[in-house]
């Protein structure tokens, strides 16, 4: 993919982030940095930039790490961004202003609001001096809602995220959570089953995910509070060759991979179903932070692991199976939330990703028939459940970690496929959001 307008004069970079972020967008460009650039201008063009696959947790572990490496970023928009009090009603909730592209990307939308809230205002434009303070107004006075429409996100900057905000118990922590799910997930023409009992495994994906942030994500070793902001984005995919659908090779990165092959079984278990196997509905929820990453924590390191790709993946590999964790005994919760986190994916029929480091790993739980295995193992250590995908690969080393499931939406229940009247509106619709 081709990266928009990228400038580097010796120790100073500028990019233009490109209208649709995906996650492929910010490690090419991320790629491509030398070790002695001592700066970089992060620019939102007058066309705006919206999130695609993975683009939001890309674009904050791309930023957490070249901070953490002393690399001075800023952020930049069009000189004439939020003129003539066009903040004032941007920023109003759940109403859309008649700003440009730009102004609308930093008032609601979810890059905005972690490009705002990480980087400095890039000198000479001084009215993005007061975006950061108006995003975290919204998100107090409106209980951490963070935009509005489409765009509407639930989320918690890292420097006011304590557990005292919380709910104290974790039954209370996961109801809460599930109606958050259900009112990001809901539309006009989308209303999932609160009943069906596969709500409740991605409501225990979720909540294990965010938990998992909490507990290891928030704090650097020295106990320093990490900053970043903590998300849960939720994206419907309307993928095959149907009216306002993705053709499924756009959500594959190489062929025959392991994404590939899932949306292959998939297409499988549609047809045996009698439905059409080119108008398929996915539902893909990532659960993102800007922390040191899966490795270095149970490296006890001091920071993002830079160690060999071949202990980097037996640290993670070692993570994912119970009782792999830093916790110390006894604590509540040791060793089971990244387990309960691949159980859920089993139960959804669904692939689970890993994204930390230099590893991108992954698991389907769905055979080559489409059907997913019953006899699936989560207690022994040593099951085939928890072997991961893609160890041998490396990818430009980032900051944090990113933990998604993608599933099909018709297995949350009879009320969850959109009408065929629906499908050209929800087809790229994205909702995002955050435990808070």
């Amino acid at each position: 993919m081709s990266i928009d307008s990228t400038k580097q004069t010796g120790p100073s970079v500028r990019w233009a982030l490109p209208g649709r972020l995906t996650r492929a967008a910010v490690e090419s460009w991320f790629s491509t940095l030398g070790p002695d650039v001592d700066e970089v201008t992060f620019h939102v063009s007058h066309r705006g930039c919206t999130s695609g696959p993975g683009g939001t947790e890309s674009l904050q572990s791309a930023i957490c790490l070249l901070q953490r490496r002393g690399v001075n970023t800023l952020l930049s928009a069009p000189p004439t961004s939020f003129e003539d009090g066009r903040a004032d009603d941007l920023f109003l909730d759940n109403v859309e202003g008649h700003g440009t592209d730009a102004e609308k990307t930093l008032a609601y939308r979810l890059p905005g609001l972690v490009l705002a809230q990480l980087c400095t205002p890039a000198p000479g434009i001084e009215q993005l001096v007061d975006v950061a303070r108006r995003q975290a107004n919204q998100l107090r006075q409106n209980s951490a809602v963070f935009g509005h429409g489409r765009y509407r996100s639930l989320a918690v900057i890292g420097a006011s995220d304590h557990r005292t905000h919380l709910r104290e118990s974790d039954a209370v922590r996961q109801d809460v959570l599930e109606d958050r799910i259900l009112r990001l997930l809901s539309t006009e023409h989308y209303q999932p089953n609160s009943e069906h009992p596969l709500l409740h495994e991605l409501v225990e994906f979720v909540y294990q995910a965010t938990e998992n942030t909490f507990d290891h994500a928030r704090r650097s070793f020295d106990g320093e509070l990490i900053k970043q902001v903590r998300t849960v984005a939720i994206e419907r995919h309307q993928v095959g060759s149907g009216a306002g659908a993705v053709p499924i090779e756009d959500l594959v990165s190489t062929p025959g991979d392991s994404m590939s092959r899932y949306l292959g079984t998939l297409q499988a278990r549609a047809a045996r179903r009698g439905e059409d196997p080119e108008h398929l509905t996915l539902l893909a929820v990532t659960i993102a932070d800007g922390g040191v990453g899966v490795a270095a924590r149970m490296s006890n390191g001091f920071d993002v692991y830079d160690g060999a790709l071949g202990d980097e993946f037996a640290l993670v590999q070692q993570a994912v199976l119970p009782d792999g964790t830093t916790k110390p005994a006894g604590e509540p919760g040791r060793g089971a939330g990244l387990v309960k986190m691949m159980r859920a994916t089993h139960r959804l029929r669904g692939r689970f990703e890993l994204r930390t480091g230099r590893l991108a790993l992954s698991r389907s739980y769905v055979d080559d028939h489409g059907t997913t295995p019953g006899d699936t193992d989560f207690r022994r250590r040593d099951s085939a459940a928890y072997q991961l995908e893609g160890s041998t690969q490396e990818h430009p080393l980032v900051a944090g970690t990113a933990v998604s499931v993608l599933f099909p939406m018709f297995d949350l229940g009879p009320n969850t496929k959109p009408s065929s009247k629906s499908r050209p509106d929800t087809a790229r619709a994205h909702r995002s959001g955050v435990l808070v």
